[in-house]
């Protein structure tokens, strides 16, 4: 059963979890840092959203950074690697096609050090 939990005008669903204090916090506009992995239409659109509700502290990541300019003028960071995403937000939302894109922008990328692959 998803218990919802809102903040504001948001509700978050934890489905199957048990939470303490410390994990249940809230995610709130210009406080909570966002990340975004992949901005093709979707991405970019929703990046475009947080920001413009004011989820300022917004940090991108795209393998064509031509796609990144519609939030960067919004006010996103666009960093080179999905690493300096994670390194720079709360919360990381990752947009990507296939499962390869998946295991190619964010596990070698972010994990590469670990020698998982």
């Amino acid at each position: 059963m998803c218990k919802p939990e809102t903040t504001g005008t948001t509700s978050f669903y934890f489905k199957n979890m048990t939470l303490t204090s410390t994990l249940l916090r809230e995610f709130l506009p210009g406080s909570t840092r966002l990340g975004f992995i992949g901005l093709g239409v979707m991405g970019r659109s929703m990046c475009a959203h947080c920001i413009q509700k004011g989820y300022k502290q917004t940090t991108v990541y795209t393998r064509t950074p031509q796609t990144a300019q519609s939030v960067v003028d919004l006010g996103a960071k666009l960093v080179s690697t999905p690493r300096e995403v994670a390194e720079n937000s709360d919360v990381v939302i990752t947009i990507v096609g296939y499962p390869k894109d998946v295991r190619q922008v964010c596990l070698l990328n972010l994990f590469s050090q670990y020698r998982l692959f």
